[in-house]
């Protein structure tokens, strides 16, 4: 295309050329089914644009930069626009109503140019104004936000602020505040528990569980033990720190629980969550005889857990089932004390009973309790055992007494005696050590 010729001129020649190439008997062939003429027409011309927009110019070897610097230099920073006419606004306001009636007209007509059919709608809508409407739009009031643009004022004024406030007083007061306040940690469904009431990890298939998902079921899962293991008063967070400076002293290392160390699981790779994972689905789901547990004091008793304790219906006549068979673990039995014992007289054996040393013979004591002077007192059959929690559980033989139409609550005598027995065992378990007893 010839590059003098603009404009119009060059309108006119693209449209002339184009026609005389379909008229030519090398594009006699065209498939007229696949296009019309006229779109065979419109690719030819655009052919021709795009060419002549798209093709580089050679720059003549003694052109100079500077005319064209010196022309920005004196270009304005700022152009203001022209000011836009009721109609134009009025344009913009309508713009969606505007097109959708434009593309509904087209459709309808089947006309190819949407620029007429958006002009002559916006023409008619424009027209169909009163007078007092198009002043309005023409001449608008100035809205508060314009007259609010014109009051605005920039300042550059000096800040003044703490180098790693943060980390100096931010920081440190989160963390003891995490640590001091007290919070309730409620039970999460999606962690299951054993018979025993424990919290164990849920049994999941760990390729459909992605990473994050799993790092947070971790945390649910030790935050739910730590709270069960503070009996539900949760006064701290699990002391994750402490955790990873001293394993030995808040879990059994040696119990093979986890294949890597212990630390929170936000601050594991994502192998060492799966690992972490692997290591709790083998050794404490709902069906492991053994799940994992925190430490108690420093050191653990390990046993199997305890299996529940069949309801009493307290509205039938037959005696109440035997308690599950638990292990007991044995104990030595005490050591002779070694301070001569004490008077074998009534007033001073009641006050050494009260101060819990009921439960050991003195070569003083008689057998009979009656020959003391003293009732007797016929105590109900026990049964204690030790679990992991260190709860005493007792079989105290029925649970109310019986009479022929209805069934009483436990007598006041009857529930003195088990306060009584209850803590003579218990003062007889501190001074033998804390260890367990047939």
């Amino acid at each position: 295309m010839d590059r003098g010729v603009e404009g119009t001129a060059l309108i006119h020649r693209k449209q002339s050329k184009a026609s005389d190439i379909l008229d030519s008997p090398l594009f006699s062939t065209l498939n007229m089914a696949k296009h019309t003429r006229k779109e065979w027409f419109d690719m030819i011309v655009r052919k021709f644009t795009n060419y002549r927009n798209q093709t580089y110019l050679k720059q003549p070897e003694h052109a100079s930069l500077l005319p064209a610097i010196e022309s920005k230099k004196a270009n304005p920073l700022l152009k203001f626009s022209s000011v836009v006419s009721g109609r134009q606004l009025f344009a913009q306001e309508n713009e969606e109503s505007l097109n959708a009636a434009s593309k509904k007209r087209v459709l309808d007509s089947g006309s190819q140019s949407f620029a007429g059919v958006y002009q002559v709608i916006l023409k008619d809508r424009w027209d169909s104004l009163t007078g007092e409407e198009q002043s309005n739009k023409q001449h608008p009031s100035p809205d508060s936000e314009d007259l609010l643009a014109g009051t605005w004022v920039f300042l550059w004024t000096p800040s003044f602020t703490l180098i790693n406030f943060a980390e100096l007083e931010s920081m440190p007061w989160s963390d003891f505040a995490e640590d001091a306040i007290p919070r309730l940690i409620k039970s999460n469904p999606s962690i299951p528990r054993n018979a025993s009431g424990q919290p164990v990890f849920p049994s999941i298939n760990l390729d459909n569980v992605p990473s994050a998902d799993l790092r947070t079921l971790l945390c649910e899962y030790f935050d739910q033990y730590w709270l069960h293991r503070s009996c539900g008063t949760q006064m701290k967070s699990v002391p994750w720190a402490d955790i990873a400076a001293n394993p030995h002293q808040h879990y059994d290392t040696a119990g093979n629980f986890f294949p890597i160390k212990l630390a929170h699981p936000q601050n594991l790779s994502g192998a060492q969550v799966v690992t972490l994972a692997e290591g709790l689905l083998s050794t404490s789901v709902i069906d492991s005889p053994t799940p994992f547990c925190f430490l108690e004091g420093g050191e653990t008793v390990l046993v199997p857990a305890t299996p529940p304790i069949p309801p009493v219906n307290l509205l039938s006549s037959d005696p109440p089932p035997p308690l599950p068979s638990a292990p007991i673990i044995q104990a030595p039995p005490p050591a002779e004390p070694v301070n001569p014992p004490p008077p074998s007289s009534p007033k001073l054996r009641e006050e050494s009973q009260n101060a819990g040393l009921a439960g050991r013979k003195h070569p003083g004591d008689k057998e009979n309790p009656a020959d003391c002077g003293e009732p007797p007192v016929k105590k109900p059959k026990k049964m204690c055992i030790l679990t992991l929690n260190q709860e005493l559980r007792f079989n105290v033989g029925q649970i109310g007494v019986q009479t022929k139409s209805m069934i009483l609550g436990p007598s006041q005598e009857f529930q003195e005696q088990v306060q009584v027995h209850r803590q003579e065992e218990k003062m007889a378990w501190i001074c033998n050590g804390g260890l367990g007893w047939q």
